[in-house]
């Protein structure tokens, strides 16, 4: 006996076939969001880090720009200003970080000699900090200017030259007989630059101590988070956005996995 489906059967078989082809899909869809930015960055010694950073395993709509994390011979490192900068801890819940110059990572005689600068609009420099003035290549009739500072030897750019430090802001007065070719400033910590100051340390260890900025930010992705969660940021509006298991929200999930919608 040969049976063939009625038009009404036919047409509900296709139905549930095409819901079961576009279902999963658009599901799916929300659900890489979701769970990409569930991911953590790791990398060296920085661990657990989410929103507002991204980068390496995170797609960059799980942070905000200007937060983008690399990972480079299990080096972490973000770029600020067009400056790369090691990262040596992130402490998320603080809005802080702190960095070391990569071309300064133990080498005080880099190749190129710019100064330090922090022109950005994502992140301040963190107060308890002291800027360190490096002269190099100088030229002088009296030492006593540099204070106790000691004197280094460096080949910048196939070149011997000397290198001199002072543990504050200064600028070379001409009458003091002295000139040099380049001159880097360098925050570190305060504490590091006074013990600098005592030769408790040396120049090297207080750079690769790094400093510490700070960002700002609201308290939206916490919220995102008790809701269940994952924070990320929609590039196209510029502003903040809370991935969920079935779409992304505004500020927070209004549904759990296995729960009914609750009111926003």
């Amino acid at each position: 006996m040969h049976f063939s489906p009625s038009p009404s059967s036919l047409h509900f078989i296709l139905t549930i076939i095409l819901i079961s082809m576009i279902t999963p899909t658009f599901l799916c869809a929300n659900e890489v969001r979701y769970e990409n930015c569930g991911e953590n960055f790791s990398c060296g010694g920085i661990s657990s880090i989410k929103y507002p950073f991204w980068g390496a395993n995170r797609a960059d709509y799980c942070g905000k720009p200007g937060f983008e994390l690399e990972c480079h011979d299990n080096v972490p490192l973000i770029t600020v200003t067009s400056e790369k900068y090691r990262v040596l801890a992130i402490a998320s819940q603080l809005h802080n970080l702190i960095v070391v110059r990569d071309d300064f990572w133990n080498n005080i005689c880099p190749a190129r000699l710019v100064n330090t600068s922090l022109e950005s609009t994502v992140f301040s420099y963190a107060f308890g900090l002291r800027n360190l003035t490096l002269f190099y290549g100088c030229t002088y009739n009296s030492v006593p200017i540099l204070g106790n500072s000691s004197k280094y030897d460096c080949g910048v750019n196939s070149t011997n030259s000397n290198l001199f430090y002072v543990t504050t802001n200064i600028t070379i007065d001409p009458r003091w007989g002295m000139s040099c070719n380049d001159t880097v400033i360098v925050p570190v910590f305060e504490g590091s630059a006074r013990a600098l100051e005592d030769n408790f340390t040396n120049l090297g260890t207080v750079i690769d101590g790094g400093f510490e900025l700070q960002w700002n930010e609201s308290d939206q992705c916490s919220k995102c988070v008790e809701s269940g969660g994952e924070c990320g940021y929609n590039r196209t509006e510029n502003q903040f956005t809370c991935f969920c298991h079935d779409q992304p929200y505004s500020n927070a999930c209004l549904t759990r996995p296995g729960h009914e919608a609750r009111n926003p």
